[in-house]
Parts: structure tokens; sequence; C-alpha cells
């Protein structure tokens, strides 16, 4: 045990002092995938004036493709396509809880800027920031007794994000990359009801450049 803690040690401190893995300029495609965390949303239902609940969701899942540019300043540029779906969970309403079914999915078409602080070692910070549109697609649920009809519906609208991360360099074309990312859009009707969408999103990808 402890020398596998010793192995470990030892090569997170070379991998640290390497100076010569990041990354360099060209096309890169990446991927990932990993959690996503959609955050309660209040929603209003033309129908039932007045009318406001607030709708939680299970974990669930997220992933990515990108096709991107980095360029020698320490900037790069992405296309990317992300999807994610997260359960309904469950609602309350005068003190009475209930429980939701379905699904709340997005399909997402964004544009995306990094910035690298690129320094001696493998390992390179960054941050990011994008915008695009997002498809909100919910399948058919409804909330019994509640006067919220069963709506099965999609509203392509404005999406943005914001993160940050680190990636790992295993050579001048390959790394791995461990990212947030605060994923939100304008509100989308479903027929007469309008919800909100933000998510925190947690990914692991890999980025491999041309």
């Amino acid at each position: 045990m402890k020398k596998s803690r010793l192995f470990i040690l030892s090569f997170l401190l070379v991998s640290f002092f390497a100076g010569s893995a990041f990354c360099g300029p060209g096309v890169y495609v990446g991927a990932g995938v990993g959690g996503a965390f959609l955050s309660e949303s209040e929603v209003t239902d033309s129908d039932s004036p007045g009318e406001t609940l607030d709708f939680e969701f299970d974990a669930g899942l997220g992933c990515y493709l990108a096709l991107g540019y980095e360029f020698k300043n320490n900037f790069r540029i992405e296309g990317e396509v992300s999807y994610q779906v997260n359960d309904f969970d469950e609602t309350v309403r005068g003190g009475t809880t209930y429980v939701l079914s379905k699904d709340l999915s997005s399909l997402a078409f964004l544009v995306n800027g990094y910035y690298d602080f690129k320094n001696k070692s493998a390992f390179t910070p960054f941050v990011t920031a994008g915008v695009g549109i997002a498809k909100i697609d919910t399948s058919e649920f409804a909330v019994p007794g509640v006067g919220f009809d069963a709506t099965s519906d999609d509203d392509t609208v404005f999406a943005w994000q914001v993160g940050a991360g680190i990636s790992y360099a295993f050579s001048d074309k390959t790394a791995i990359e461990c990212k947030y990312r605060f994923f939100a859009t304008d509100e989308p009707n479903f027929d007469t009801v309008d919800a909100e969408y933000y998510s925190h999103n947690i990914y692991i990808g890999t980025r491999l450049t041309f």
C-alpha cells in the first residue's frame, strides 16, 4: 500500500515538472461524458393563472463532441454539440409532494472560446465561455390533481455556458481534461407551460490535436 502511494506521488511529481508535454497549436477534436445536475425549475402554466410550481430533477447524464482550433497565443475556439437528459423527480404544492415521471433533455449547438494558462508542467488550467442554441425537449408528464396538463413538446432557445477546468497532456497531441460548466438557456415554452433551465455539469474528456 505504501509502495503504491509512493509510486503515485512520484508519478504526479514527474508529470508536474515535465515541461514539454503540453498540447500545441492546431486543429483538434474533443469528446467527453459526465454528470448533469439540473437545477430546480420554476414552472408556470397560463391555463392556471397565479399557479407556480418548483420542479426538481434527478442527476442525469451529459456528453459532448467538439471540433476546434488552438492558436499560439493560448486561445482556443470550437464548435460543440452537447446532449443531456434528466428525469423529473418531484414537486410540492400545498404541503403535498407529487412524484413526477418522464424526463427533460437538451440538444445544444454552441461556439466556445477557451483560454489556457500554460506553464512548464503538463497540467494546464483553463477557463471557457460559449453561446449558441438549445432544443429543450420534454416527454409527456403531468402533475396529478394540480391542473398542469400532460405535456410533450420542445422549444429551441438561446443558450450559453461558462466554466473552468484543467487538462493533462500525455504528449503534444493528446490530453485528458476535467471541466465544470454552468449551462443555461432562455425559458423554454411547452404548449402553455413556461419553465427555467439551469444546469451544473461536470465532464471528463479527451482532446486530440492534429
